[in-house]
């Protein structure tokens, strides 16, 4: 029996949200929709169409943990609606398996007083940030000149060149991105640090945590970092939280991104099966996974000095000792006539 779930995350959220219904209401925003299933290492066929364009279909691998990333993330509007069908591909239905998963979403309208009702909440979120950073500023026994002086602190865009990584068989994520203030006056040289975190999609446990200190660095800022995944992290999809705060960890901004470890490539077979009866055949094409080996095994050569070998009687040509024998038909007249000399 096929078990499935979908599971859907805000661009300004970290946590994943079961879906309760095969329809839901949402509001406008980016959004990405995850599905999870007791089937792995599958490919399934997805299907989706709302109310602004034609249907879009595309073929997606479940991994190994029964996940698969369904729709990354994508602006949905308001007023608009969208439907997306999961399904088993041709060789499901060959099997007599076949299965069909949908969900509705509806995008609400926004009204004036949602929008007010939203802009009095990031207003007093910011609010709360800006109060927080002023008691630590105040914390510390010497301001600079610039800082006195400034009473509107800038707030920051933090964003990624790509916010689905993909890992083929390493250990090793190369990030880039770009801090850029939003509002500010004059130049700014900003002292805080880009804090990661990698986490179990299942569990929502932290799997890794790296911290990239940001020294006197001048705004707008492009950066670009290694993340060496331990090889004891297995998982094939990792969740990642991306922090900017300040060195003594109050957070100022945040976006979200996702990782993919192929651990497997994919074997092209053949199946051919034979019709005794109408001696027809039958071929089936099959699209297997193996693993991939993060390190190449050395190849290891014989050590030729334990090793001996007997060749056949007929190779083998025996030592002469004595003279060859001369043959009596090649005696000529000559050599019967010959004279040696006599010794005493």
């Amino acid at each position: 029996m096929n078990s499935w779930e979908f599971l859907i995350q805000k661009d300004d959220d970290i946590k994943w949200y079961p879906a309760s219904s095969s329809t839901l209401e949402l509001e406008p925003g980016k959004y990405r929709i995850l599905g999870k299933s007791n089937l792995s290492n599958t490919k399934i066929d997805v299907k989706v169409s709302s109310s602004e364009q034609e249907i879009e279909c595309y073929q997606r691998s479940l991994n190994s943990q029964g996940l698969v990333m369904i729709l990354p993330f994508t602006e949905f509007s308001s007023g608009t609606s969208y439907k997306i069908r999961c399904q088993g591909d041709i060789l499901s239905d060959f099997l007599g398996e076949p299965w069909t998963q949908t969900i509705s979403l509806n995008i609400l309208p926004v009204t004036s007083q949602s929008q007010q009702n939203r802009a009095n909440i990031n207003l007093n979120k910011v609010r709360d940030y800006l109060a927080q950073l002023k008691q630590k500023l105040k914390s510390k026994p010497k301001l600079s000149k610039n800082r006195q002086k400034s009473r509107n602190f800038p707030l920051f865009n933090l964003s990624l060149e790509e916010d689905n990584l993909v890992i083929n068989g390493g250990n090793k994520l190369e990030i880039s991105g770009s801090i850029k203030p939003v509002e500010i006056q004059g130049d700014v040289a900003l002292n805080a640090q880009l804090h990661y975190e990698l986490i179990d999609p299942e569990t929502m446990e932290n799997l890794l945590m790296v911290d990239c200190a940001l020294s006197e660095t001048k705004l707008p800022h492009n950066f670009h970092h290694t993340l060496v995944i331990p090889d004891t992290i297995q998982h094939n999809f990792i969740l990642g939280k991306l922090i900017l705060e300040t060195s003594n960890g109050f957070p100022l901004t945040h976006c979200s991104f996702s990782i993919t470890n192929r651990q497997y490539y994919s074997i092209n077979c053949s199946i051919e099966l034979l019709d005794v009866e109408t001696e027809n055949s039958y071929i089936f094409d099959l699209e297997l996974s193996e693993k991939i080996k993060n390190q190449s095994t050395p190849l290891a050569l014989p050590n030729t000095h334990q090793y001996s070998r007997l060749f056949p009687s007929h190779f083998c040509k025996p030592r002469q000792i004595l003279p060859p024998k001369l043959d009596y038909n090649f005696v000529t007249e000559k050599h019967k006539n010959l004279k040696l000399p006599q010794i005493n």
